[in-house]
């Protein structure tokens, strides 16, 4: 089965707040996905506000994210649905060969979800690994590619916040143990993404990664998270790589009474 633009469609969940980020974001796609195949929609929560260069759903005032891509697949049939913050930038060249070869995989081994953003870290024979229910921050957001199955059943009523926060809860129950035969994480960089904004301000690092792929975009004028964020996220990210969970725990718990803030406790 080779896929074409009827059976995948892009999704972009975003608020209002951020739509020169998401402007960025379209920018990057057309500059890194030249050849793009697949109809692309903005979801947008907040005031009704438009992405540049694409189809817009106004989703409304009060919703949440992840009603953006409920709504869009009720309203557009797909076999998948390639679903993007408004700030997880394609910072490198996307190949079409190698998208249509995870599509097909998916659909082959009925995959339901597939987390998009690679680990830099972990080694891979193959283009993509099951997730396991042990597997620390594998239920991503960020990006990823799903069936309407799994988006009615896991986001329904749920934010994005929450979808999360409960397979961290998972991940942490050491009295369960097994593979997702459904889902899956990506192992080969094929949409090179790169989380840009935190906070509401950019992420120095990544800031200038993007610029220094992509001179000829014009990132939007955005305050840079402080120095001392920045250490918390690079510490946040060597305690998912190299800390095992319990201490993990531990450590979050003695940074909050130094006046760390975390999003979760795990």
């Amino acid at each position: 089965m080779n896929f074409d633009k009827t059976n995948c469609i892009i999704i972009i969940m975003t608020h209002s707040n951020y739509i020169d980020v998401c402007n960025n974001f379209i920018e990057l796609l057309y500059e890194n996905w030249k050849d793009c195949p697949f109809d692309i929609i903005a979801g947008v929560v907040g005031q009704n506000k438009k992405v540049k260069r694409v189809k817009n759903i106004y989703i409304g005032e009060s919703k949440q994210l992840t009603d953006c891509i409920t709504v869009i697949s009720n309203e557009h049939n797909a076999d998948y649905y390639m679903c993007f913050l408004g700030d997880a930038f394609i910072n490198q060249k996307v190949l079409n060969d190698e998208v249509f070869c995870l599509l097909n995989e998916l659909s082959k081994k009925d995959i339901n979800y597939c987390r998009i953003v690679t680990r830099k870290y972990e080694k891979h024979n193959s283009i993509y690994r099951y997730i396991k229910s042990n597997d620390i921050y594998c239920h991503s957001f960020v990006g990823f590619i799903a069936t309407k199955q799994f988006i009615n059943q896991e986001f329904s009523g749920v934010s994005d916040l929450e979808f999360e926060k409960k397979y961290l809860v998972l991940a942490n129950n050491k009295e369960i143990s097994f593979v997702f035969k459904d889902r899956v994480m990506l192992l080969k960089d094929i949409f090179h993404i790169e989380p840009g904004i935190v906070k509401g301000k950019w992420d120095r690092i990544a800031y200038y990664k993007i610029k220094k792929q992509n001179p000829k975009i014009h990132l939007t004028e955005r305050e840079k998270i402080s120095w001392m964020e920045e250490l918390k996220i690079l510490l946040i990210n060597f305690n998912q790589r190299f800390v095992p969970s319990y201490l993990r725990i531990k450590i979050k718990k003695l940074l909050t009474l130094l006046g760390v803030k975390f999003t979760t406790k795990y």
